[in-house]
């Protein structure tokens, strides 16, 4: 845990020695000496060691600064702060989920190819890619509802109001900026076969929510993601390289993601 303090003496006096106690909801005070050289106007954080707590709940932490060098603070009015602490049993993981706009018969769809499939390798916790086929042999009913101004395109964590490129570069720098924000709410997925056919798939998702919301309009979407797909042959106007360098010029065959999705959202 951290704190920080103050010393808002206006004289050109200095702090060395800091006791300060902490307490967390109404019990004991813990106390803590800590060395320092603190001027006039000066600010800085103090950590303090904790070996953890038993209950998954927000707690109160009061912080009290005891002395300094020695002797009471000698204005008390500002010695005190109380803080709050929400302690969970998991930390939830941000991820980023792109859907393309993908088809074989489009020949720049390449790029989307090459990033998903790239980013997804390098970044198998966080990212999610998934094409969503129009106008080919691979295009999914349950993705009609949506629709692309061109292709390639795709939709970051379904965000229909700014489409973009799926390029790689600006992907990743997404990817890496969205991934920074802690959730404010987790979400487990379980799924099984419900019989030895393998014919039909029940899931089932818990949410948690970390702080109170309200009004919220969160819909849950399951997808189904199928890898390794053969036997289609994709356009490719990066084949060559006589439209710039990619990571894979050559004649794609479909070994990436075509998609199913079970309850849209």
């Amino acid at each position: 845990m951290q704190a920080s303090i103050r010393n808002n003496e206006h004289e050109p006096r200095v702090a060395r020695n800091l006791q300060v106690g902490y307490s967390i909801d109404g019990g004991a005070e813990t106390v803590a000496d800590f060395k320092t050289t603190m001027g006039a106007n000066t600010e800085k954080e103090f950590s303090f060691d904790h070996p953890g707590f038993n209950e998954s709940k927000t707690h109160t932490i009061k912080f009290r600064l005891i002395s300094v060098d020695g002797a009471a603070d000698s204005y008390s009015g500002n010695d005190t702060v109380t803080s709050k602490i929400k302690v969970m049993d998991a930390v939830p993981r941000q991820r980023f989920v792109v859907e393309e706009g993908t088809g074989t018969w489009c020949g720049w769809c390449p790029m989307g190819i090459v990033a998903l499939d790239q980013l997804s390798k390098k970044y198998p916790e966080t990212f999610i890619g998934i094409a969503v086929h129009k106008s080919d042999p691979l295009q999914t009913t349950s993705y009609n509802s949506m629709s692309f101004s061109g292709y390639p395109k795709c939709y970051i964590n379904r965000n229909l109001d700014y489409p973009t490129q799926p390029e790689a570069s600006g992907l990743e720098a997404s990817h890496n900026k969205a991934v920074a924000i802690a959730p404010n709410v987790g979400v487990e997925v379980k799924a099984e076969f419900t019989d030895a056919s393998k014919k039909k798939i029940n899931a089932k998702a818990l949410t948690t929510f970390f702080t109170a919301q309200n009004g919220l309009k969160y819909r849950i979407s399951f997808v189904l993601v199928e890898n390794g797909i053969k036997g289609y042959t994709q356009a490719n106007y990066f084949a060559g390289g006589g439209q710039g360098n990619m990571a894979d010029s050559r004649v794609f065959h479909l070994m990436l993601l075509s998609t199913w999705i079970m309850l849209p959202g």
